[in-house]
């Protein structure tokens, strides 16, 4: 029975115990408030690096002076260059499928291996690290979303079908992909799972626009 004296309870070994919810009263903060704090401290820290690689790729790309004949110019360091800046940045104009399709007019097999295959792994790694932004930037927004009936319902969807979800989006030409790295980073996909799944969907995407480039340029051109 609760104490009508408003003393602390007592525990059945007869320590006394503070609700964690409960205000301490020499006025200290509580431990769920102390956890919160640190909770928002690392979301905020997710923004930060956020803000910081868009930054740095701003800075390589506008201050560098690069555009994309130099960026071409590097052949497989520089497609994964341009896939790694497009994909982390949408504010950065670097065409990366563009870039795909065209890859066999500036790149070659390399030790027997078809030029296609090294393309769409290459570019796919550099997507794959890319959209580590978008979900970075998820994680640090979620404590704004996730009290929202519609975050639910996102993070059921998720935990039931987040690798399907993820590899479809993957493997289809997608300029909102952020978007869906957002979400997976809001509802917190493991890291591994969502760069795997990507990684495997872009892979076949960027295999596909490099193979299917070079034959219909090698149609009309000859």
């Amino acid at each position: 029975m609760p104490d009508r004296t408003g003393s602390r309870a007592e525990s059945p070994a007869g320590e006394t115990s503070l609700p964690r919810s409960t205000p301490d009263l020499r006025g200290g903060p509580t431990v769920d408030n102390l956890r919160h704090g640190r909770r928002w401290r690392r979301e905020y820290s997710y923004l930060v690096a956020v803000f910081a690689i868009v930054t740095l790729f701003g800075i390589l790309f506008f201050f560098l002076n690069w555009d994309l004949a130099d960026l071409q110019r590097f052949e497989y360091l520089g497609i994964f260059l341009i896939s790694l800046i497009g994909s982390a940045s949408v504010i950065l104009p670097l065409p990366g499928a563009a870039v795909v399709v065209s890859s066999g007019q500036f790149v070659d097999d390399v030790g027997g291996i078809p030029f296609w295959l090294l393309v769409g792994l290459v570019a796919a790694a550099g997507e794959t690290i890319g959209e580590m932004t978008a979900y970075l930037a998820g994680m640090g927004g979620k404590p704004v979303f996730e009290e929202r009936a519609s975050y639910r319902t996102l993070d059921r969807w998720m935990q039931r079908r987040g690798i399907p979800t993820m590899f479809v989006l993957s493997v289809v030409p997608n300029p909102i992909f952020d978007i869906a790295g957002f979400m997976a980073g809001a509802v917190r996909m493991p890291i591994w799972q969502f760069a795997t799944t990507v990684f495997i969907g872009k892979s076949i995407k960027n295999c596909a626009l490099a193979a299917g480039g070079d034959a219909g340029l090698d149609a009309i051109f000859g």
